[in-house]
């Protein structure tokens, strides 16, 4: 047993009605009649706010999974399925995923700043700098564009939601144009929801390339990262978090 000594820890619960599986839905016992089925994402994020948790995650990609079955290749936009969840909780983060390589900023800082203003200040977005030649095919494009390309794009994606949110009107202040013109992106603004409750709703990030970690350490307030040993992990950490020492391990019983 590894002992972590740390001042906090922070739990997140994946939601996945159909389970992480993709053979589960043939066990005798699995049941997926009633999929999809909103109050089973209401009931898991209120059990996890019970449980002091502090968010429920849902991960999207704008691809039909390649799974042997269709019901279990299918999933729900999470900026649809969330706003339910935070109506039927009253604290817990709800984190829904975009991808920065199929999406427009505007639009989704437009609903992000809605869905916050709706559960208090709870949103957060997990930004993908979606991969795949079938999912480009999905937008207009024979290919993927290159790994370093995306990763351009979605640096420039979060300082266009970023300085729209930033920009957004307040009680007390007029909204103010953006007036964005860059490589990937041209946005006049502003945007036309008020400034989110918290300023900026939470980013979540998952880079593990050189490019995606330097994404990341720049503009995460949470990062997504997984290592099969603890000295990986710290490699991770230091790597990511320059001048910062990663919580120490030491043997436990």
């Amino acid at each position: 047993m590894i002992e972590y000594r740390s001042d906090s820890i922070h739990l997140s619960l994946n939601l996945s009605e159909y389970g992480r599986h993709a053979g589960a839905w043939r066990h005798p016992a699995s049941d997926h009649t009633g999929v999809p089925d909103v109050e089973r994402y209401v009931h898991a994020s209120q059990v996890a706010e019970r449980a002091l948790f502090d968010s429920v995650f849902l991960a999207d990609s704008p691809i039909h999974a390649d799974t042997p079955s269709g019901i279990t290749s299918t999933r729900l936009d999470p900026f649809v399925v969330l706003p339910t969840v935070a109506v039927e909780t009253s604290a817990i983060g709800l984190i829904g995923t975009v991808s920065t390589s199929y999406s427009s900023p505007y639009q989704v800082a437009r609903r992000l700043a809605s869905v916050d203003h709706l559960s208090g200040g709870r949103m957060a977005v997990n930004c993908v700098a979606s991969a795949g030649n079938p999912m480009a095919r999905n937008f207009s494009l024979d290919a993927e564009r290159p790994h370093a390309q995306r990763y351009a794009r979605t640096e420039e994606y979060l300082q266009v939601m970023a300085g729209l949110w930033d920009a957004a009107g307040t009680a007390t202040e007029p909204a103010r144009p953006l007036h964005h013109k860059g490589e990937f992106f041209e946005v006049a603004g502003p945007l036309d929801v008020a400034r989110p409750p918290t300023g900026r709703p939470v980013i979540v990030q998952a880079g593990n390339s050189p490019e995606g970690r330097a994404v990341a350490g720049r503009w995460a307030e949470a990062i997504f990262a997984g290592s099969s040993t603890i000295p990986h992990a710290q490699a991770y950490f230091t790597d990511i978090s320059p001048g910062r020492s990663p919580p120490a391990a030491t043997p436990g019983t």
